[in-house]
């Protein structure tokens, strides 16, 4: 385009002829279509949009995208287009979030500037579109993936103005929608990303329909055989499934009048592909098959109700529910009294509908129901444009905190963002009765680090509901917590495989990163004064050759090994003093430099150790140690099969030798029991562990039916003895049938 035709472009008056010039008879018939259809939708929201200026905008957006057809074959204007009309679905049918969303493309892939745009339809149309082009044009920066820097650039734009994602996430969607028409292997990429980043904004911010569609359509692309093999269970028991909902909501609607209530509508539905793909995955270690889900139906009652009374209303609702059909206990949700972050309202429960098959039922008022669906942007229609609802606003507090102070490790950076945004809340309480939102899994340590950082780092237990617990004991939705501490406490390595919160991961990072400056500082003050009393000069090449001679990665990891006390120079053999040089007399042996390595790691060191999950040794196994080049160390037991496997090939790079146990190292350890279901199952084993073995446990998970029982404990472990002792004392609680460590779930972390 040159300079004279972008000028025409944008200062004259463009027709609509003009703008159509290049389409044929049924594309233009098509594009006519679609613009009613995004009319008809900006006015079914009551909102006064300024259709003149919305028509300029896509003539424009034509004109500037008429050379462009999509990877279908279909003229380029028809996806901005389809973009505009998802964004005023959601609910941001105001002009300028429409503009935006018809020329979401035109920087990035025509002429026209942002400049051009802010001329035309004003800065605040250009700024988001400049959000937008952000967001699309990817940073191959050295420090973060293309990947990680989308992510991060959703997020920035997320605090400045969240219209920005709400439009990016519906130009997802439209994408998603026409995915068919790429290549494989840019198919699965965009899955990827659709799965891990814009679905659970998506919930996040709400907006459910559209995270589930989302979600269907990703998996339909990463695991195509199993999204057919459900979506056909999901055919062939359609039928039946139907017959049963409409016999409940005929029941529903009997029940509800005869109580008093007219005005109110009832949705059915099934299950969405992916959730149940999802409930399959939870259940895997029980292998349960298709046919052994439950609860794939559900209903949604939405009452149409002043808006002082809703809560009462559905309360109410609830109770005839209860009173006509039997419900599943421990299955009732209450988002009303404690609404989600993102404004999320709506009382859930399962009950027993006809033919004994399990219904969800989800209760809501016709304000909070278009919360649920239209999520963030239904914010704009109640609260006039502005956010003032308290979770929203701790939620956005939240994003430019964790933006302001991230990571510099991008993958530890996506890791707090994905803890902090896209998990389930629960909401606990002060003994002061404030709410404290957090995290589904959150521990005593979180709310500690959440109130305060030193109260954290001091922190040895709570009272929660009056009783006292661990500072790892896992909260609950609607506990009461009140920290206890002591001067004495210091922060242990084991919490950071605990803490689910980016603030108590960050504190904790913060505070071990600064001991261990602190404790290479101290060594490296040992190392000087060793020197000295030998004569030893403290230059470079002195202290290369101690680093060779110990084998150790660096100067720094010898410096913290001595400032830590797990290494006594003066105990060192093969060595002596020339001239005020160190000459090394006798090669250390590779097992003894990987004793000392190893008896100088923490559960927060373990850099350049990689500890495999094919075999989770433990301190007080025989290991096999392969040194990669890099002198990286590949841990195995001495018996896994990989051990052998590295013998064979690369029998010069590898050392046998024994992880001797010195109780520094604690490590989490998954133990799966099963058995005979009783009363008292989780407080038996609780106390075992707790009490009579002295043994510090994260968390217990027992399901139970039919008389039997199976679950999981996960306890923290320091040797291989100590792990044999309680699977030994486990083993002998006679309503025990099955006891065994989980494969491939020891766990430990990197913490630096």
């Amino acid at each position: 385009m040159t300079e004279r035709t972008k000028t025409d472009l944008i200062t004259t008056k463009i027709t609509l002829k003009e703008a159509e010039e290049h389409l044929s008879p049924e594309e233009r018939r098509e594009v006519r279509r679609r613009y009613r259809n995004l009319l008809k939708t900006i006015k079914k929201n009551g909102n006064h949009a300024d259709i003149r200026t919305i028509g300029k905008a896509l003539r424009l957006a034509m004109k500037a995208h008429r050379h462009q057809r999509r990877k279908t074959g279909e003229p380029y204007i028809y996806h901005p287009l389809q973009v505009a009309t998802i964004v005023a679905e959601i609910g941001l049918s105001d002009t300028t979030s429409i503009v935006s969303a018809l020329l979401h493309d035109v920087v990035e892939d025509t002429d026209i500037t942002l400049d051009d745009l802010s001329q035309m339809f004003g800065p605040i149309v250009a700024e988001l579109v400049d959000g937008l082009t952000k967001v699309s044009k990817l940073s191959h920066s050295a420090v973060l993936t293309p990947h990680l820097e989308t992510y991060r650039k959703i997020l920035l734009a997320l605090a400045k103005d969240v219209r920005v994602v709400i439009i990016k996430i519906a130009d997802r969607l439209d994408n998603m929608r026409s995915l068919d028409a790429l290549p494989e292997h840019k198919r699965v990429k965009i899955a990827m990303e659709t799965r891990y980043l814009y679905a659970p904004l998506a919930h996040r911010l709400g907006l459910y329909s559209i995270k589930t569609e989302l979600e269907d359509l990703a998996l339909k692309y990463l695991n195509p055989q199993q999204y057919e093999e459900i979506a056909q269970w999901v055919n062939e028991n359609k039928e039946e499934w139907e017959k049963t909902l409409n016999k409940f909501v005929r029941q529903l609607r009997v029940y509800l009048r005869r109580a008093g209530y007219d005005n109110f509508t009832i949705e059915k539905r099934i299950k969405s592909i992916s959730s149940i793909y999802d409930k399959l995955v939870r259940k895997k270690d029980e292998g349960i098959t298709l046919n052994e889900i439950y609860d794939v139906l559900a209903v949604r009652i939405i009452l149409n109700v002043p808006q002082e009374i809703e809560d009462r209303a559905c309360y109410d609702v609830l109770r005839i529910v209860h009173k006509h059909f039997p419900h599943i206990k421990g299955r009732v949700r209450d988002w009303i009294a404690n609404p989600k972050a993102n404004g999320y309202q709506s009382l859930h429960t399962t009950v027993i509908g006809p033919e004994g098959k399990h219904i969800e039922v989800q209760i809501r008022s016709v304000r909070m129901h278009e919360i649920a669906e239209k999520g963030i942007a239904a914010h704009w229609k109640y609260k006039q444009g502005v956010l003032s609802d308290k979770f929203l606003e701790e939620w956005f507090a939240r994003v430019r905190e964790i933006l302001a102070h991230p990571e510099k490790d991008p993958h530890l950076f996506l890791e707090d963002m994905k803890l902090n945004l896209f998990d389930n809340e629960i909401h606990v309480f002060t003994p002061k009765g404030e709410i404290i939102t957090l995290p589904r899994g959150a521990t005593v340590l979180d709310f500690a680090f959440h109130i305060h950082t030193q109260l954290g780092y001091h922190c040895i237990g709570a009272k929660v509901n009056n009783k006292v617990v661990e500072p790892t004991y896992v909260l609950q939705d609607g506990d009461q917590v009140e920290i206890l501490t002591a001067n004495s406490q210091e922060p242990q390595p084991e919490w950071l495989t605990v803490v689910k919160t980016a603030i108590a991961r960050r504190a904790l990072r913060r505070y071990f990163r600064r001991r261990k400056r602190e404790l290479i500082n101290k060594g490296k003050q040992h190392v000087k004064e060793f020197f000295a009393e030998n004569g030893i000069k403290f230059i470079p090449s002195n202290l290369k050759h101690l680093v060779q001679h110990l084998g150790f990665k660096d100067i720094k990891e010898l410096y913290y090994a001595v400032g830590r006390g797990d290494l006594n120079l003066s105990m060192l053999k093969g060595w002596q003093v020339k001239d005020g040089k160190l000459v090394i007399t006798e090669s250390l042996p590779l097992e003894e430099q990987l004793r000392i390595q190893l008896h100088s790691s923490t559960i927060q060191e373990f850099e350049g150790k990689s500890f495999q999950k094919c075999c989770t040794p433990l301190p007080g196994d025989n290991i096999v140690t392969f040194k990669h080049p890099d002198g990286t160390l590949e841990i195995h037991h001495s018996s896994c099969d990989k051990a052998s496997e590295l013998l064979a090939h690369h029998g010069a790079q590898i050392i046998k030798t024994r992880w001797e146990p010195d109780g520094k190292i604690s490590f989490l350890v998954r133990i799966k029991v099963k058995g005979t279901d009783r009363k008292g199952v989780v407080y038996d084993l609780s106390r075992i562990i707790s009490k009579e073995l002295d043994m510090n446990m994260q968390s217990i998970a027992i399901e139970g039916g039919r008389g039997q029982f199976s679950g999981h404990l996960d306890v923290f472990v320091s040797n291989r003895k100590q792990l044999d002792n309680l699977i030994k004392r486990l083993e002998k609680v006679p309503y025990l049938h099955s006891v065994e460590v989980a494969e491939g779930q020891l766990l430990w972390t990197e913490g630096n």
